[in-house]
C-alpha cells in the first residue's frame, strides 16, 4: 500500500461506563468481531486493539475495559488500566448510554478525569435505536449539557444497527495527526491469539450461566499446538469457590460440554481449520482479590500506580 502525503495515522481510545456498547462499537466499525461481547457488565478485561486501515487513514481502536467502582482487585487493575491508556491516546471517544436519556454518576467520573487530561474527546452517545428519531438531539444535548467536560464533537449512534457509523469513523480520523502506517494494511489486531482464544470461550461461559459464576471465572491456554489440518487446544477455567465447579461443569459435564462445543465452532472460524478443545475447571479461592494470583493469570496494574 502506497502512503499518501496526507495520510493520517493513529490512536482513539474507547472508554466509558461498563456495558454501553464499546466493544460492539469496535467490532461495528471494523465490521468483524474482535472484542467479545455479552449483555453482562465488565465484559472486557483486556486492553483490545482493532486497526481500520482505508487509504486516508490508519485508525487503531482501543477499546478499554469499563470504568467502574472497584469492588476488588481485579476491578481496580481494569479501572486503572483504562484511565492510564486514556492520556496516551491522540483522541478520547467518551461512549455513553443514550436510552438512559442523561448522564450518571459513572459518566461524570469519567468525564471529569478526560477532562483534566490535554487529549481532545469526542462524545459519542450509542444505542440510539431505542430512542425516538425526535429524540435524538434532545438526548445528545443533555449529556453536552450536563457532563463536566468540554467535548470537541458528538455524534449519536447505534453500535448495534450500524447507525452513523460511517460519520462516526470519519469524525474520528480528523483528530489523527499526519504520520505512517503504524500496522500493515492487511492486519486487523494485534492482540495475542491466546488471549482471544481465551476471551471467547469466557463469552461464552457469560452467555451460559448466571449471577455471580460468570464473573469469578478466568479462562487460561495451557497449550495450544497446530497439527496441520486441527488445532489442539488446552484451556483451564479457573473459578473462585468449591460451589461454582460443578455449575461451570454442569449435571453430567452437559454445560462445560456445551461451552465447549461453543466456542470451537467460532475458533474454527477463526482458526480456518479444525479445532479440538480440552477443558478443566479448577478452584483458585478469591482470585479476584489476590494481586499475586492475578498476575500470574495475566493481569497486572499499570506501573504508574
Amino acid at each position: 500500500m502506497e502512503v499518501k502525503e496526507d495520510f493520517r495515522s493513529g490512536f482513539a481510545g474507547f472508554i466509558g461506563r461498563p456495558n454501553v456498547g464499546k466493544s460492539t462499537l469496535m467490532n461495528t466499525v471494523l465490521g468483524w468481531k474482535l472484542s467479545i461481547v455479552s449483555p453482562k457488565p465488565q465484559t472486557t478485561r483486556y486492553v483490545i486493539r482493532g486497526v481500520k486501515t482505508t487509504e486516508d487513514y490508519q485508525l487503531i481502536m482501543v477499546d478499554l475495559p469499563g470504568i467502574h467502582k472497584p469492588f476488588h482487585k481485579l476491578g481496580e487493575i481494569m479501572t486503572k488500566t483504562a484511565l492510564k491508556y486514556a492520556k496516551d491516546m491522540d483522541v478520547n471517544v467518551m461512549i455513553v448510554d443514550g436510552s438512559t436519556r442523561k448522564p450518571g454518576k459513572g459518566d461524570i467520573y469519567i468525564a471529569e478525569y478526560l477532562e483534566s487530561i490535554d487529549v481532545p474527546k469526542v462524545l459519542v452517545v450509542n444505542k440510539i435505536d431505542l430512542l425516538e428519531k425526535n429524540e435524538v438531539d434532545d438526548v445528545i444535548g443533555a449529556f453536552l449539557e450536563g457532563l463536566p467536560a468540554k467535548f470537541e464533537d458528538a455524534i449519536g449512534v447505534s453500535a448495534l444497527k450500524g447507525w452513523n457509523i460511517e460519520n462516526l469513523e470519519k469524525m474520528l480520523a480528523r483528530f489523527l495527526p499526519p504520520g505512517p502506517l503504524f500496522f500493515p494494511p492487511e492486519m486487523g489486531t494485534d492482540v495475542d491469539l491466546a488471549i482471544r482464544i481465551s476471551d471467547i470461550i469466557r463469552e461464552k461461559i457469560l452467555y451460559l450461566t448466571r449471577e455471580e459464576v460468570p464473573h469469578s471465572t478466568a479462562v487460561i491456554i495451557d497449550k495450544m499446538e497446530d497439527k496441520g489440518d486441527i488445532v489442539v487446544i488446552y484451556a483451564t477455567i479457573y473459578v473462585e469457590k468449591d460451589s461454582q465447579k460443578p455449575i461451570i461443569i454442569g449435571k453430567g459435564g452437559s454445560l462445560i460440554k456445551k461451552i465447549g462445543t461453543e466456542a470451537r465452532k467460532e475458533l474454527e472460524l477463526i482458526l480456518g481449520k479444525k479445532v479440538y478443545l480440552e477443558l478443566w475447571v479448577k478452584v483458585k479461592e478469591d482470585w479476584r482479590g489476590k494481586l499475586g494470583v492475578l498476575t500470574d493469570l495475566g493481569f497486572t496494574l499499570p506501573k504508574d500506580s
